[in-house]
């Protein structure tokens, strides 16, 4: 399957920001739920934010920080057949090329998950990330891993 990745644009981002507090409203904390504040995570200064389409439909959605250091703070693929079909892969791929353009001094990439996350541990790993450390009962209780990828 070819998907078009391509950064977000203002008409997409209102579906985006739905996107993102349907799938984590249970990791979000409240503060963070406020649609507005998760429109400017994705569209503000420093964002970096890009859609996977396929058939002109938004399937998934990486977004992060652009600046020292890298920071992915959010990937999900909506569907089970594009995330077999390497979705996920492909938008960090394209996220780290795109924050390297913009930041080129930029000497790493970071990214931290919850770490009974292991589906999203396992596809960063296989794109050159390290576990860095751990946090116990950080976020919302839970044990967050941090993974770090050189550049």
């Amino acid at each position: 399957m070819n998907f078009v990745i391509e950064p977000l644009s203002k008409k997409d981002l209102e579906q985006c920001t739905s996107l993102i507090l349907s799938s984590m409203r249970k990791e979000l904390i409240l503060a963070n739920q406020n649609k507005e504040a998760v429109k400017s995570l994705l569209y503000g200064t420093n964002a970096l934010s890009l859609v996977g389409k396929k058939d002109d439909q938004i399937v998934g959605l990486i977004s992060g920080i652009v600046q020292m250091p890298l920071r992915i703070s959010f990937l999900n693929v909506v569907d089970e057949e594009s995330a077999r079909q390497g979705l996920g892969g492909l938008l960090i791929d394209k996220f780290l090329e795109v924050a390297k353009k913009r930041l080129p001094n930029a000497p790493y990439a970071t990214t931290s998950l919850p770490a009974d996350n292991t589906v999203a541990i396992s596809l960063y790993s296989a794109r050159g990330f390290k576990i860095e450390g751990f946090l116990k009962e950080g976020i919302m209780g839970k044990d967050i891993v941090f993974l770090k990828k050189k550049l």
